[in-house]
């Protein structure tokens, strides 16, 4: 299978990610995520592509398969590399649709992520609701730019930041604004 585009959005309804993806054979993927699933797999990505792209030649941005020993990781490398493939990387083409959904229509929920690092390519799972496993086998570089696509729908979906605290009334304390004081002596109810 041959990823031609990424592409995702935000449902504030379903308070989720759908990620679609088209192969060069006319195929179109579509997957819910979830917060937990979402910013599980956006930092084992990161982890991930600094590890594999501070390893690659420095011509090419898949992985060697000669003998000889990989170069030790350097994260001035990866990160440079990581600065070089998100410039390359374009959010604003049109999405093209799929015409055939091996799937279905809908989106399927993602319920777990695996990841497993191969020599020339990287093993990307998807545990999906429907007990089925969607796997992806891409280069590294692609893998980064996925990265990049789950980062940028997370913070769309305001995931990446801390929720606002909830302040009380003005001059008055939490206690005061509502929340009953625990009394000392009896149970409460709770309903």
């Amino acid at each position: 299978m041959s990823i031609k585009q990424f592409n995702g959005h935000y449902s504030p309804t379903e308070d989720r990610v759908v990620v679609r993806f088209n192969t060069a054979d006319d195929h179109e993927y579509l997957l819910w995520f979830t917060r937990r699933v979402m910013l599980n797999a956006v930092t084992a990505l990161e982890n991930i592509a600094t590890t594999q792209l501070a390893t690659l030649p420095a011509d090419t941005q898949t992985r060697t398969t000669q003998a000889a020993p990989a170069p030790a990781p350097s994260r001035e490398v990866a990160e440079f590399r990581k600065e070089a493939i998100a410039m390359q990387t374009e959010f604003s083409a049109p999405y093209e649709l799929g015409r055939h959904h091996p799937m279905g229509m809908n989106p399927v929920l993602v319920i777990g992520f695996r990841m497993t690092q191969g020599e020339k390519n990287d093993s990307l799972a998807f545990d999906l609701i429907n007990k089925q496993t969607l796997t992806l086998n891409l280069p590294s570089a692609t893998v980064y730019q996925f990265c990049l696509l789950l980062r940028k729908m997370s913070e769309q979906a305001g995931w990446l930041t801390a929720p606002a605290p909830l302040l009380p009334s003005a001059g008055k304390s939490m206690l005061e604004t509502g929340v009953p004081e625990p009394s000392s002596g009896g149970k409460k109810r709770l309903h």
